[in-house]
């Protein structure tokens, strides 16, 4: 009996039916990317875009960039198809997705990103970045985003200069504040996602202070976010090097002071902490919010 039954399954595993149709690799549903060499950093980018479903309103989309879009893209180009006009009831509108990622299949270029998305500073003996060895080139990288990204996506689509969102999440974090404090103008809205403030022993509260003073400053909008796990509680037993490493980035405190930083100098911004989340946790978290503050009133 037990023979018989084998002999019938690998009967079935092996008819014509089951193995007409072999597997193919996924793609995502209406979305494009291409590749493009930068002439500021000299590297080459994946450049991933969605594509919105009818005609673009008269000023244009609404559009969000997002840094390391190998991995954040498609949980945000996804989410767009539900804000299209004619999918949605509760006047939810089209946006534009564009992905700025590295070639690969990686969630991370580690090396690239590290130079790409980290200020340049005049000191970088002690960054605390015991990975990476080229750092400092988010000035270059700045320049990719406004004179080569931009300008390609608004000969593919059109495109509301006046509502462009900037998502980071860790050193996208961190080059999403660079780029807030020196070009304002360059986005209309910043989403700063677990920055690594501790960064070059917390360089980003030393360029928040030297752009405090500045006049005539645009008006943005910034959130800022943490996961509650992302530092271990005061007092709390570290028990392992995680531990320890994770209390020394003070990711949460850091965070927490740079929101009243902000506030004292009058500079608007929102901060939410996901109770629980640690880092990559609070990665997804923002993932699902960032369109909504994008297209806010």
């Amino acid at each position: 009996m037990r023979a018989s039954v084998v002999l019938c399954l690998l009967a079935l595993l092996s008819s014509p039916a089951l193995q007409a149709e072999p597997w193919q690799p996924a793609t995502l549903a209406q979305a494009e990317m291409r590749e493009l060499q930068s002439r500021h950093t000299g590297r080459t980018y994946r450049l991933y875009l969605s594509r919105p479903q009818g005609e673009a309103p008269p000023q244009g989309y609404p559009v969000v960039y997002v840094l390391d879009a190998n991995l954040f893209f498609p949980l945000l180009s996804q989410q767009a198809l539900m804000y299209q006009p004619h999918a949605s009831r509760d006047g939810r509108e089209a946006v534009l997705v564009v992905g700025i990622g590295y070639p690969g299949d990686a969630p991370f270029d580690v090396p690239a990103r590290a130079e790409d998305y980290t200020p340049p500073a005049p000191d970088m003996r002690d960054t605390g970045d015991r990975l990476a060895t080229r750092q400092g080139g988010a000035e270059r990288f700045l320049d990719f985003l406004e004179d080569e990204v931009k300008p390609l996506v608004a000969t593919r689509y059109k495109v509301d200069p006046q509502r462009q969102t900037l998502f980071g999440h860790s050193y996208g974090g961190l080059f999403t504040l660079y780029t807030m404090l020196s070009r304002p103008q360059a986005f209309q809205r910043y989403f700063a996602s677990s920055p690594s403030l501790w960064w070059n022993r917390r360089y980003a509260f030393d360029l928040l202070q030297a752009h405090a003073g500045q006049e005539h400053r645009p008006q943005v909008r910034l959130l800022l976010s943490v996961g509650g796990g992302e530092q271990p509680a005061a007092g709390a037993e570290l028990k392992d090097a995680r531990q320890r490493h994770l209390a020394e980035r003070r990711m949460v405190d850091n965070t927490r002071e740079f929101h009243q930083r902000l506030n004292a100098l009058g500079l608007p911004n929102e901060l939410l902490v996901a109770p629980g989340r640690d880092h990559a946790g609070n990665a997804f978290v923002s993932s699902v919010q960032v369109l909504d503050f994008a297209l806010q009133p």
